[in-house]
């Protein structure tokens, strides 16, 4: 069977980036997150086979790492959690070249922009090269959607039913994500998808005959994301799942 060279290429880009999250998040306790290299970010610094192997390295050591920090509390734990970050970054400087870091550093800066939108879909935003009227635009839909999306990330330390919480933080972040998609142009758009909904509530509502695996089922589209990328000093909440570590 003839594989055109565009179709491989993206099957290439998709093994990576899973192969990455896999390695940093095989680990993780549900809701907590090491901090990694997005996808989004990875693909933007156009890294060549030796590079894509020694940062899937960094990866499982820093995730081995944060395992060993789950048994910690307090200062202690976030110490820990500070000196897995800070080898990971070095570990960066050895395998990035000087350009590459530059552009790293560059990429960083414009996902801090969009910190409230989370690391998943402010990774996705850096490197778009949106105009000053589409920057304010979506630091303006973030901002909308922060006053409920804190109450809920308040109310999901607390909660007993944290997957209700979680589904609800979810369900705030695919509208926040729907509006920011809804002001990029064409082209970025193809580069940028907002949350979407957990496959078991989609598959909920889909004809049988519809759904993944089945004869004739309508090819679902993988999403690969990587875990927060802040460097220590500068790490913000995640989004997504309230972690505030």
């Amino acid at each position: 069977m003839r594989i055109s060279l565009r179709a491989a290429a993206v099957l290439a880009a998709g093994v990576l980036a899973l192969s990455l999250a896999t390695a940093g998040s095989a680990q993780q306790r549900p809701g907590r997150r090491a901090a990694g290299l997005p996808a989004a970010i990875v693909a933007r610094l156009n890294l060549n086979a030796d590079q894509q192997a020694k940062l899937k390295t960094a990866q499982v050591t820093l995730a081995a790492e944060a395992q060993k920090t789950q048994s910690l509390t307090g200062q202690e734990r976030r110490d820990a959690n500070r000196k897995a970050r800070e080898a990971f970054d070095a570990s960066l400087k050895e395998i990035l070249t000087p350009d590459q870091q530059k552009q790293l550093d560059s990429l960083r800066a414009e996902m801090r922009e969009y910190r409230d939108l989370g690391p998943g879909m402010s990774a996705q935003l850096a490197g778009l090269n949106l105009s000053v009227e589409q920057k304010a635009k979506v630091k303006e839909i973030a901002a909308k959607y922060q006053p409920e999306l804190q109450k809920l990330r308040q109310a999901l330390r607390d909660a007993t039913d944290k997957q209700q919480v979680q589904g609800q933080i979810r369900e705030q972040q695919m509208k926040m994500g729907d509006e920011v998609r809804a002001i990029l142009t064409p082209t970025s758009r193809s580069s940028f998808a907002p949350p979407r909904a957990p496959a078991s509530s989609r598959l909920a509502g889909r004809p049988a005959n519809k759904r993944r695996g089945a004869p004739g089922a309508i090819p679902s589209r993988s999403a690969f994301s990587m875990l927060a990328c802040e460097p220590a000093e500068r790490r913000p909440h995640c989004g997504p799942c309230g972690y505030n570590g």
